[in-house]
């Protein structure tokens, strides 16, 4: 396997955009994404949950501080996701993994936001969203993500990582992405390549 480190300079920021577009065009036209979790005895645990994003690539959904995925944020909160368009055709798979920072949202005018925006989005009616007024929004901040795309080529992919930085209110994680310009490194794996 080859990888290439290609330096960030004004070329490779042209390329950056497009990927960042290609990433966030995928995130915004799902609803669901797999959560991954692990619990204090190192077991994995994955959940599907619906989600919403914003332009830095964070991920917010709702639950209970007692289901399982909830505690092992708050013990572990470095974690995963996967976010894919369901096919049944390996040529057409298309999706982001990602890994980051879980945490609680504190700001009690976004978690009001996301809350009408979860309610209007998957068209919840009065139980459910009663149930989101008692659970607690969660934020997924990226450090790294994957982006796979087998409609450009068998094997289509690239890596990003990022450092976050804090929502307003926020003691981690859960902010708008901090993208180094220099001397940030840009991996492409060009196994696949012919």
């Amino acid at each position: 396997m080859r990888t290439d480190t290609i330096p960030l300079v004004p070329q490779a920021i042209g390329q950056r955009v497009n990927q960042l577009e290609q990433i966030l065009d995928l995130i915004e036209s799902q609803t669901t994404m797999v959560l991954s979790t692990v619990d204090p005895d190192g077991r994995p645990h994955s959940t599907p949950l619906f989600f919403v994003s914003d332009k830095s690539m964070n991920l917010f959904w709702f639950s209970s501080p007692r289901c399982a995925h909830s505690k092992h944020c708050a013990q572990r909160p470095i974690i995963s996701a996967s976010i894919f368009h369901p096919t049944r055709d390996w040529r057409k798979i298309r999706g982001v993994q990602m890994q980051g920072l879980a945490s609680e949202v504190q700001d009690a005018g976004l978690q009001e936001e996301m809350r009408d925006f979860h309610t209007s989005r998957f068209r919840l009616g009065p139980i459910p969203k009663l149930a989101l007024r008692k659970s607690v929004l969660y934020c997924l901040s990226p450090t790294w993500i994957r982006f796979i795309d087998n409609t450009r080529r068998f094997g289509y992919k690239f890596e990003l990582t990022f450092e976050p930085a804090p929502l307003k209110g926020q003691t981690n994680g859960c902010g708008a992405l901090q993208i180094p310009a220099q001397p940030a490194q840009l991996d492409i794996d060009s196994r696949f390549d012919p």
